[in-house]
């Protein structure tokens, strides 16, 4: 009888879409709703937590409906992250990102790079600004912050 041995952890993959937390605008799109990105100094802000079983991020979407077609669209996304008991801005980043859009059409936007995921950890706090950038056409609906990671399937509960 032949034996086998693993010599990697077993991993599972997790998704989880945070919504919108808070916003300077709000707008709907049919059934979706969302912070309105459409003048300078607008903001939608979306918070994300990491769980205690979070091994490794593997990806990171910022979910929009744009209002208007545009080649390109260029948002400001400023992240800041941090776990309890430390600063809210122990890590982060600041990008200008485009992406080309159609209007109406549900759209992400990597924001992975906007995240050092070498220094992201289990029980993490994330936040995520998304801004109208200044001189750009930016008009679109945030609804969100789409996560995707690994949890080993070995892991128990602290």
């Amino acid at each position: 009888m032949r034996s086998t041995r693993r010599s990697r952890n077993l991993e599972a993959t997790k998704e989880v879409l945070y919504v919108k937390t808070y916003s300077s605008n709000d707008i709907v799109k049919g059934g979706f709703g969302g912070g309105h990105l459409a003048q300078e100094g607008d903001g939608v802000w979306i918070n994300c937590y990491l769980p205690w079983n979070f091994d490794d991020l593997t990806e990171a979407k910022l979910v929009l409906i744009p209002v208007t077609t545009l080649t390109p669209m260029t948002l400001r996304i400023i992240t800041n992250y941090g776990l309890a008991g430390e600063g809210y801005n122990v890590g982060g980043e600041t990008l200008d990102k485009s992406i080309n859009t159609v209007a109406d059409r549900i759209t992400e936007l990597d924001i992975a790079d906007c995240l050092d995921t070498r220094s992201l950890a289990p029980e993490m706090y994330i936040g995520v600004q998304a801004r109208m950038h200044a001189g750009q056409n930016t008009n679109a609906l945030i609804i969100g912050v789409k996560l995707r990671y690994n949890i080993s399937i070995y892991a128990h509960a602290p």
